[in-house]
């Protein structure tokens, strides 16, 4: 048998973020929300590196080949990933999300894919909460495009880049 992933030798893997008050869904600490997971400052990242080493103890995964991926909440939390977990972490994919922290110097590069659309009515592209926002959390402003540096050396293999960024922190949308 095996699915698409497992045909082409990939894993994926959707863990949920704590369950809300209503028992609907789930919320992560992406660091400036959300919910209960932001407000009691949850250690989602720690739980992200202890899945990776649960599931790297199990499985053969190739550590050079670990991303994350999101969607609003979802999408602030992989930006997070990102930041902290520079070292396990190669790519970020995010819809609809935005930099939840105000420190992020990656230890090495990290590759993103951010995709936004100019109707989000939460976080528009302009920044702060939008009239369809949770208004539960203290969103920046826009920041400034992020500066562009050298790659600092890494181990060799297929995915090294010739130059990396700093997470974009001009994409507000969650």
């Amino acid at each position: 048998g095996g699915g698409l992933a497992e045909g082409h030798g990939c894993m994926f893997v959707h863990p949920e973020g704590g369950k809300v008050a209503s028992g609907l869904g789930g919320v992560w600490n992406g660091g400036i929300c959300c919910g209960v997971a932001a407000r009691e400052k949850v250690d989602d990242v720690g739980f992200i590196n202890a899945l990776i080493d649960q599931l790297s103890a199990q499985y053969s995964i190739d550590p050079h080949r670990i991303f994350a991926f999101g969607h609003s909440n979802g999408a602030i939390m992989s930006y997070r990933l990102a930041c902290e977990l520079a070292g396990r972490i190669v790519g970020i994919g995010l819809y609809a999300g935005t930099l939840g922290v105000e420190a992020c110097d990656p230890a090495q590069p990290v590759s993103i894919l951010p995709v936004h659309g100019t109707a989000d009515t939460n976080i528009p592209n302009a920044g702060r909460d939008g009239p369809d926002g949770t208004h539960d959390s203290q969103r920046p402003p826009p920041r400034p495009p992020s500066r562009t540096r050298p790659t600092p050396p890494r181990s060799p293999h297929p995915r090294t880049p010739t130059q990396a960024t700093n997470p974009p922190q001009h994409h507000p949308p969650r």
